[in-house]
């Protein structure tokens, strides 16, 4: 009996060490709290002497830190330029009670957190005013609480934010009605109205599901995908966004709104309202044509690698997509990789540009008008050209007036000659100035619109004016719209008729560069104020070469047409048959017919002329 007792306690001796190790800890942890509160305590009560007479209160803070062994924390903006004086007398003082007397007259408050003192301005007093509390619980659509959903006091920046079971308290005014809002992200804001002379309120407030933000939807032209099933590359663009990036053109501002969409440069063309540009989505890999086409054709190296244009379904030109009017559209989305040749076969191969057009909202019958102005201005900070003396002096020391030849070299000398007494009789042209302007130009867009949830109709006229930089180079185009929508049980038929017409005006003054490559030392005048037809005409004898340079200004005053007319008539009939909310059958029908006619007539005395023979 005695082994079997001594055996029973030593067993229960086994299982007792970790509880008395437990306990230990418990007591060390505890001891060392405490130990650390007696520490911070004892140097809170530390005394030290300090003397400052109308020095800056932060030189004065300072020296407190380095006294005591606080580290003191303050804003500088908040001691800036601002004198005190502090003196703890022959004796000593403990560190509050040193604060407090430098603090007395000043509106400072502190706070001490271990070896920390922060040091902040005390905020200014408004006038009191009667306060009430309201308070709540905030669910969600399945009556779930919402932590952490910021509720304020409108007009108000701060506020307060639920706790993790979705209540909240927040103090409004007593004397006048109030309205508080909720807000939280993925749901719709709510605000909400609290009459005046309520002492406590207590006010649940459930929210909704914002759909439009959690459900983004990919437009791809055939059908929309919630964002989240849809695996391509895609980029949408709001009509805000498309609104706020600028109105000069739709293609400028998707340039703008994503480094995707290029646009290549071209020179040639320059700010010519009536050029068409080239654009990649997917970079330049595509060459839908033969090589010879590519080097004869222009027009086939700028669509080489033109993306497809898809408005609400149907395909549209390049020139069409131009002349849109961004207040028409409701959203644009960029399908950029493979999907979109799965979508749109070889035709997407270069990416897709789908436009989806704002729809007609419900509603009593609305007129609305809309118009800007538009102004194309030449930049020409990068040109900087010699003037008429630097260029004549920079081809003397090149050599140009130079030659073995003695014949050669003196009439070299004389040409010099010549152009230096142009030069010194004040001769210095500015030829870029004559070819350009400040376009002004203007866009205007009238529409009416209305309807039920049956019917739905709609009718807009458009007018835009660009006027080029270029002298005489103009584009108006003329549009109008009419759009049905029929909705009947499970049916949705819609009509929609556009016509266009587009004139376009290319200048007179020719090419831009020309202009540029002119020495400043010719005069497009001469001594009676006539325009000449050569500015220099110049023979060398030892090579039998005749440098004959025209002027460019002739022309342009010369009787000459260079314009181009287009009509374009467009009807897309499309219905729709509801089987299923997520099953539906299309069917498509669209008619364009597009008329042009181009106009380029050069009269008989035109400098490009001069040079014919008679097998031209």
């Amino acid at each position: 009996m005695e082994r079997k007792a001594f055996l029973c306690k030593q067993s229960h001796t086994r299982i007792n060490p970790l509880g008395k190790c437990l306990r230990l800890c418990t007591f060390m942890l505890a001891l060392f709290l405490w130990a650390g509160t007696v520490v911070q305590a004892q140097s809170l009560q530390k005394e030290i002497r300090i003397k400052a007479e109308n020095e800056s209160l932060a030189v004065i803070l300072k020296k407190i830190s380095n006294a005591s062994g606080y580290k003191i924390n303050f804003n500088m903006e908040d001691v800036r330029d601002m004198k005190t004086s502090v003196d703890t007398g022959d004796g000593s003082m403990t560190v509050t009670a040193v604060l407090d007397r430098l603090f007395q007259k000043l509106p400072f408050s502190y706070k001490v957190d271990k070896e920390f003192i922060t040091v902040t301005r005390k905020q200014a007093q408004a006038p009191s005013e009667k306060k009430r509390v309201v308070t709540g619980c905030i669910y969600d659509d399945m009556n779930e609480p919402l932590p952490g959903v910021s509720i304020r006091l409108k007009g108000e920046t701060s506020g307060n934010i639920t706790d993790v079971n979705g209540h909240y308290s927040l103090q409004i005014p007593t004397d006048k009605a109030s309205t508080i809002v909720v807000s939280y992200i993925g749901m719709k804001q709510q605000e909400v109205q609290l009459a005046a002379g309520q002492t406590d309120i207590m006010k649940d407030i459930k929210l909704e599901q914002d759909s439009e933000k959690l459900n983004e939807v990919v437009v791809t032209g055939i059908f929309n995908t919630t964002r989240e099933s849809y695996t391509g590359a895609a980029t949408t663009f709001t009509h805000k966004q498309i609104a706020e990036a600028g109105n000069r053109s739709l293609i400028s501002t998707l340039r703008n709104l994503d480094p995707s969409f290029n646009i290549a440069d071209n020179l040639a063309i320059g700010s010519d309202p009536n050029s068409l540009p080239s654009i990649t989505i997917r970079g330049a890999s595509a060459l839908p044509t033969d090589v010879q086409d590519m080097q004869v054709s222009a027009d086939n190296q700028r669509t080489a690698n033109q993306p497809l244009f898809i408005l609400d379904g149907f395909e549209i030109s390049l020139t069409r997509f131009m002349d849109l009017d961004e207040s028409q559209v409701e959203s644009i989305t960029l399908l950029k990789d493979a999907n979109a040749t799965a979508l749109y076969g070889s035709k997407g191969s270069n990416g897709v540009v789908v436009i989806t057009s704002k729809p007609i909202e419900p509603g009593k019958l609305r007129f609305s008008y809309k118009g800007t102005l538009q102004i194309e201005a030449p930049d020409l900070t990068s040109y900087n050209l010699m003037n008429a003396r630097e260029k004549l002096e920079y081809e003397r020391l090149a050599g140009l007036y130079e030659d073995d030849n003695m014949q050669t070299y003196n009439d070299l000398q004389a040409l010099y000659n010549q152009r230096r007494m142009d030069v010194e009789r004040g001769v210095d042209t500015y030829w870029m100035k004559y070819p350009i302007r400040t376009g002004i130009g203007s866009r205007h867009n009238i529409s009416i619109e209305g309807g039920d949830e049956h019917l739905r109709y709609g009718a807009n006229l458009t007018y835009n004016n660009v006027a080029g930089a270029m002298k005489g180079s103009d584009r108006n185009t003329l549009s109008g719209n009419m759009f049905l929508q029929y909705r009947y049980k499970n049916f949705s038929f819609q009509n929609n008729l556009q016509i266009t017409n587009t004139t376009s005006k290319n200048s007179p003054y020719g090419s831009f560069s020309e202009y540029c490559a002119l020495n400043s030392y010719y005069t497009p005048y001469d001594e009676e104020g006539n325009l000449k037809k050569e500015l220099e005409d110049f023979f060398y004898p030892m090579t039998g070469d005749r440098n004959t340079v025209y002027n460019p200004l002739y022309n342009a005053y010369l009787p000459r047409k260079d314009s181009s007319e287009y009509t374009d008539i467009t009807n897309n009939f499309s219905v729709e048959w509801y089987i299923l909310p997520e099953l539906f059958l299309r069917g498509q029908f669209s008619y364009t017919k597009e008329t042009s006619r181009s106009d380029v007539y050069y009269p008989a005395s035109d400098t490009m002329f001069d040079n014919y023979t008679g097998d031209d």
